[in-house]
C-alpha cells in the first residue's frame, strides 16, 4: 500500500495511519486477497498481508529501507 502525502505526518498521525493498514490488512482488503486462491502450475496460493504474531506491524517506507522481511507460509 502507498499512501501518497501533501505533507508529513506527525509521530500521532503515523502511528494511527500504521494501525488503520493493520486493521485493513486483517479484515479488510487483505481478508478478501486470503479468500481468492491464486493458481500456479505446482500449487494453488493464498496472499495474507497478516500475522497474529505479537510482532507483526505495517512499516513505514524508511523502516523498509533498513531491509524488509519476506515471509513465505505454505499449508
Amino acid at each position: 500500500m502507498t499512501a501518497g502525502l501533501s505533507e508529513a505526518l506527525s509521530a500521532e498521525e503515523t502511528a494511527e495511519l500504521l494501525e488503520f493498514v493493520a486493521g485493513q490488512n486483517s479484515d479488510g482488503y487483505g481478508a478478501v486477497l486470503e479468500q481468492r486462491p491464486i493458481k500456479t502450475p505446482d500449487s494453488i496460493n493464498y496472499v495474507s498481508f497478516w500475522d497474529s504474531d505479537k510482532n507483526y506491524a505495517p512499516e513505514t517506507e524508511q523502516e523498509l529501507k533498513k531491509g524488509p522481511l519476506y515471509w513465505i507460509r505454505r499449508s
